[in-house]
């Protein structure tokens, strides 16, 4: 954004201030709340009116006797949100919205003016000085609409990505950094009762400590937001107890967003006042990881933990993720860890910290561990530079993930060999001097072309030792048994009895109802018909399973994106698989000569009845047919390796630690495996 827009926009919006006092009438007794939402349309508005959903749901929900709204938008590619900000309160709002679109209707000059407070040309709606412009125009506004006593609530909307940041403009393609948050609101000058994203993977410690001075809560999510978001009409409960303290509003919003029928959803508030403690106690905790970094077990234990711990913000077609829960990963170390240790001590302490720090927390059971607030995880983007709004400091918390990246986060190759007597093929050996391989076994089915059809995947658990050291009570081995198959898996099945493999793969495991679940993940395109025209997007489906019952709880679909900002987006609303949908999966093949994956669409198609979840079904596979591969996954860089199995022959026999590269769609990304033939 140019510096005279910036300037004009700073003119502009304190002439409408000095107005603002003879504009805005005094607002009733009764006034009790104010509610300034931020909203940065992006895709999310441009394709699919989610912002005005919202808006419409917010309207019809607010009592005006109890106060007021200010909503200040922009940064969609769409008329009325396509040039600068625009500024609009609940009465304008209202009218705006009779004829269901915001934001266009026109003066007798032809200008977009109507229904709005203020609209700024030329200005970018992510840029911070905007922000902070913004947000002093409308503490402005509320004192002159007789609200200064009223509790103050600030709710961004759109796109975003945790410790990255937030607001993401789809016509300048610029988005807010955590620091640029924390400068507009510092600038502003206003403390909030709440502050809350209704956008992904803000649930984090990062935000929460970037903005711990400028609100009383924080209310957002750890995992990824389905597309339509909060459900508005909590504010029904708000109109209705106008007194209400902004903690129970949180958890009144809480309780409507979970009782959505959207699928992985978790949302949290935590109180701000607790975040330096919370960052005092990590970046203690983290001094006492860094003092056991100097030796491979402690690397290998690490590992394993940063395996099972829970995480967020993965993206389509990998299961590594961008941000894992504090407490999970806090709490691993302490139960692996002996009680006189000054680490198991620590992460007490953190442990308790924390649940100072959380008020409240909730999912919808598809999380093994959602405790309500996030870190990042060791990635390769943090290999390189951890930003400092990772770095909490640059203290202890930093020092030890920096030096744990800088150990793990090589390139060295993990070695995989049978125990023993290779005929057995009874443990598979693992040797990963650094301690970030996960494990898998890769289920293949020998289909009638001769092809070897990847249909699903589990994770293989490794054997640990007890140890009596001054740290670990336990530690891993390396050893691996075996995938116990046999030969019975999950295929479509369409009503005339015809069976459609799929490639299944894991996601994670849950409790849901007090009973294991796993969660896995089919890619291809979908077609449904809207308004008598057959509409196809690249999608997801995604089948929670009954692990003892073998049997399928749940089915949704989403679009697919490619990025963690897009994953908000969704062609298919509520994520209903609706009867006569038609899903053609995509197959990830096994080729043992050129050992390569390719990813190829399915010659099958499943055509969805009224029951979508009797569609998939378990069934006994021809057990000549069914085959398993392992494959080793960086858990960092997402590479993975390979050991060859006895009975094969192919071209890479002895190259047996060689990086394969995955064809077709999943080109530059890796896979490896061990292929046997089922016994």
């Amino acid at each position: 954004m140019r510096s005279s827009n910036v300037c004009k926009f700073l003119l502009l919006c304190s002439l409408c201030l000095v107005l603002l006092s003879t504009t805005v009438p005094a607002a009733a007794a009764a006034d009790e709340n104010y509610l300034v939402m931020y909203v940065v349309g992006s895709d999310l508005e441009s394709e699919w009116n989610q912002a005005t959903d919202n808006l419409k749901d917010l309207v019809a929900s607010w009592d005006p006797s109890m106060g007021d709204v200010l909503i200040i938008y922009g940064g969609a590619d769409k008329i009325g949100w396509d040039d600068g900000i625009a500024v609009t309160n609940l009465d304008l709002l209202t009218k705006d919205l009779e004829d269901g679109i915001i934001g266009v209707d026109q003066d007798n000059g032809g200008e977009t003016t109507v229904h709005v407070l203020d609209r700024l040309p030329g200005v970018d709606i992510s840029d911070s000085r905007v922000l902070s412009t913004s947000l002093a125009y409308a503490e402005q506004y509320r004192e002159s609409a007789g609200l200064s006593n009223a509790r103050n609530y600030l709710l961004f909307w759109n796109h975003g990505g945790g410790y990255t940041g937030f607001g993401q403009n789809e016509l300048s393609g610029k988005m807010f950094t955590l620091g640029d948050l924390r400068s507009g609101l510092a600038e502003s000058g206003t403390h909030y009762d709440l502050i809350a994203f209704d956008a992904c993977l803000m649930g984090s410690l990062e935000v929460a400590d970037a903005l711990s001075p400028y609100g009383s809560y924080l209310l957002a999510s750890e995992e990824i937001v389905p597309g339509c978001g909060y459900d508005y009409s909590a504010f029904e409960k708000l109109s209705a107890s106008p007194k209400m303290h902004p903690e129970q509003l949180g958890k009144t919003i809480i309780e409507y967003y979970m009782a959505q029928p959207y699928q992985s959803k978790t949302l949290s508030l935590v109180r701000m006042s607790e975040a330096p403690k919370v960052v005092a106690a990590l970046n203690t905790f983290g001094e006492d990881l860094q003092e056991i970094l100097g030796d491979e077990e402690s690397l290998n234990v690490l590992g394993s933990i940063y395996i099972d711990t829970q995480g967020y913000g993965a993206s389509s077609g990998s299961t590594n993720t961008m941000s894992m829960d504090l407490y999970d990963f806090a709490y691993k170390i302490y139960e692996q860890t002996g009680e006189e240790s000054e680490l198991h001590a620590s992460a007490e302490n953190l442990l308790n910290v924390l649940n100072d720090f959380v008020v409240v927390c909730s999912d919808d059971g598809h999380f093994t561990a959602a405790n309500g607030v996030s870190v990042a995880a060791p990635t390769s983007d943090l290999v390189e530079i951890i930003p400092d709004a990772v770095a909490f400091g640059r203290s202890g918390w930093y020092n030890y993930l920096s030096t744990y990246l800088n150990q793990a986060g090589t390139s060295a190759k993990p070695h995989a060999a049978y125990e023993d007597n290779i005929a057995t093929r009874s443990t598979i050996v693992i040797n990963d001097t650094t301690g970030t391989t996960k494990v898998l076994a890769n289920y293949l089915y020998l289909d009638e072309a001769g092809q070897y059809v990847v249909i699903g995947e589990v994770p293989l658990k490794e054997k640990t030792r007890p140890v009596n050291n001054s740290v670990w009570t336990t530690v891993p081995t390396g050893l691996y048994e075996e995938p116990d198959w046999d030969g019975s898996w999950y295929v479509f099945q369409n009503a005339d009895g015809t069976l459609v493999p799929a490639t299944l793969t894991f996601k994670n495991p849950a409790v849901i109802d007090n009973r294991p679940h796993v969660i896995y993940t089919i890619e291809g395109n979908l077609t449904r018909v809207v308004n008598t025209t057959p509409v196809t997007y690249p999608s997801i489906i995604t089948i929670v399973i009954d692990d003892d019952a073998n049997s399928v709880s749940d089915i949704y679909v989403t679009e697919k994106s490619d990025e963690i900002w897009g994953s908000r987006s969704n062609a298919w609303g509520n994520t209903t698989i609706l009867s006569g949908d038609v899903f053609v999966p995509n197959l990830e093949i096994y080729d043992p000569e050129s050992d390569e994956i390719s990813v190829i669409a399915s010659s099958q198609k499943i055509v969805f009845g009224e029951s979508p979840r009797e569609s998939l079904i378990y069934t006994e596979l021809n057990p000549d047919n069914c085959y398993w591969m392992v494959e080793l996954d960086d858990f960092i860089d997402d590479d993975a390796f390979y050991l060859e199995g006895p009975g094969m022959t192919s071209s890479s026999s002895t190259q047996a630690q060689t990086p394969l590269c995955i064809a077709g769609v999943f080109a530059g990304l890796l896979l490896a495996g061990i292929i046997c033939r089922r016994t």
